[in-house]
């Protein structure tokens, strides 16, 4: 996810909700605040299809079930989703109870397939799910059209209850088993290896980038990190690891960037319909002068490719991996009156020095991997 620098609250609600819902059906449920939803459309969504807005203008959406306007919806911005008051009072309910999950993320890729990303030693994991295999269906629900957040409504449920995956492998095989739900906090930031040392971001949270200063700190005072004084002052080189790594909150990603940026680097630019904004580090940060390789692959997206632009462009970081994922465009989400969300695009990052932007294309590492 790329979510946008604006309505924090909302942000984390959304996340929450969207990792949190259970089989959770849309397609009886009504959809007011009709005007309100276009005026959004209309007044705050960037690069809608304009015939997709033109047909949603003519319809009575007040008379569309939540599904309905979904589908239409991601016809005009494919990150755009309507979430119903009643879906948030199942959540509310349901967070009363041992809400739980498998231990994985999932993401979209460029051809719309549904990756599944498991982290070590999750019940994903452990079950035999591969990083990078696709997701065909949820106990038995084909997942095809539908979106992110109504796959997690179906992945999600009580804890020790399991859940069917259905996925293709690497080889094209199709497979099927059970995960066991569970909950369980897993950390953003993890440091594995000494020498070289490995800092992996697997997202990017709500103290993502404090997670990440703290390992750089710790790193900064081992033993031999620093050799030299004066100018021949040396540091190890290290890596940054965003394999995998789908976004998140993108403020989070703009601060992690920063601990690595000199003063008057460009941390991100942003184009929406107010014009370009261009953000760039006030001071320098404690990283700024270290030493270090960031690895990327087909699953970078979203604020983890914003990371890698600001690093290569403002701290001339080299990249090892594969072609990224392709994520630029920023989503925010708006409260309505009845309480319901609406999540639209609001604008695109852009790479510094250009207007230029990596949707749907991704970017390809200095280095790259060979299989």
């Amino acid at each position: 996810m790329g979510f946008g620098l604006r309505r924090t609250f909302f942000i984390t609600l959304y996340v929450v909700i969207s990792t949190t819902v259970m089989g959770v059906s849309q397609s009886a449920i009504a959809v007011p605040c009709a005007d309100e939803i276009l005026e959004l459309l209309y007044k705050e969504s960037y690069g809608f299809d304009g015939d997709i807005l033109e047909k949603l203008d003519s319809v009575n959406i007040a008379a569309m079930d939540a599904s309905s306007l979904n589908r239409m919806l991601s016809e005009g911005d494919r990150y755009a989703h309507y979430i119903p008051v009643t879906t948030l009072k199942r959540v509310m309910n349901l967070g009363k109870s041992a809400v739980a999950g498998t231990g994985m993320d999932i993401i979209s890729d460029r051809s719309g397939r549904i990756r599944l990303i498991p982290f070590t030693g999750a019940p994903a994991d452990i079950s035999g799910i591969e990083y990078g295999d696709i997701l065909k269906k949820v106990d038995g629900t084909d997942i095809t059209g539908m979106s992110l957040e109504e796959i997690g409504y179906l992945i999600r449920g009580p804890e020790g209850t399991e859940v069917e995956i259905t996925a293709l492998d690497s080889s094209g095989d199709t497979y099927t088993v059970p995960v066991t739900r569970k909950i369980q906090n897993y950390p953003d930031v993890v440091r594995t290896g000494s020498n070289p040392a490995v800092i992996r971001i697997f997202r990017f949270g709500n103290n993502t980038s404090a997670q990440l200063l703290s390992e750089i700190e710790k790193l900064k005072n081992e033993p031999g990190f620093v050799t030299g004084d004066g100018k021949d002052k040396r540091y190890r080189r290290f890596f940054i690891d965003l394999r995998g790594n789908t976004g998140g909150v993108m403020e989070q990603g703009a601060l992690s960037a920063g601990i690595f940026l000199a003063e008057g680097a460009t941390v991100y630019r942003l184009k929406n319909n107010a014009g370009i904004k261009e953000v760039q580090a006030k001071k320098s940060g404690i990283a700024s002068n270290l030493r270090f390789v960031v690895m990327q692959d087909y699953l970078t997206a979203s604020a983890a490719e914003m990371m890698i632009v600001s690093l290569k462009s403002g701290a001339n970081v080299g990249t090892y991996g594969e072609t990224t994922a392709g994520k630029s465009k920023v989503q925010d989400l708006f409260r309505l009156s009845d309480g319901s969300f609406l999540k639209l695009t609001v604008g695109e990052l852009l790479f510094p020095g250009s207007d230029d932007t990596w949707e749907g294309v991704g970017f390809s590492p200095d280095v790259v991997k060979h299989h």
